[in-house]
């Protein structure tokens, strides 16, 4: 048995092709193509694999996780990505509130804790119903709003 390009040219001379790890039991197990040797096989894949890793080591440079701050311009607060807002408790909750209370007063922000901090049946927070949520966004949102509620 000779290899040329991963097909093994049998005793009748016919070419066929060897898969390596087939794994999928066939109808019949009887075995109607040549039998290719375990050490052919073995050297051929180590030889495959280590081409690929190469190949892979070449093109891919491993990743490196890092961490970056970014400033957003003219204000020069550092954008943090907020934690998931579905999984954040009341105490979180009410500490992300406190930096807003100087820019919209205490009275709007403890009004839209109360309002948004109210609990279901099941424990989960009425924020944390939402699709999607932007604390700034929403006090904003509020604060246009509370010269419609107070008539």
């Amino acid at each position: 048995m000779k290899e040329k390009d991963g097909y093994w040219t049998g005793r009748d001379s016919k070419e066929y092709l060897n898969i390596i790890n087939f794994n999928q039991r066939l109808r019949s197990m009887k075995k109607c193509f040549p039998q290719v040797p375990e050490n052919v096989i073995e050297e051929y894949s180590r030889a495959f694999c280590q081409q690929v890793d190469r190949d892979l080591t070449a093109s891919c440079p491993p990743e490196v996780e890092t961490e970056t701050e970014v400033e957003t311009e003219g204000e020069g607060e550092k954008n943090i990505p907020p934690p998931n807002f579905k999984k954040i408790t009341i105490e979180q909750f009410h500490e992300e509130l406190k930096p807003y209370v100087d820019e919209f007063t205490k009275p709007t922000v403890s009004a839209f804790f109360n309002y948004w901090s109210e609990k279901d049946a099941k424990g989960k927070m009425k924020f944390q119903k939402q699709d999607t949520w932007e604390t700034k966004r929403r006090l904003i949102t509020w604060k246009n709003k509370e010269g419609q509620w107070n008539r």
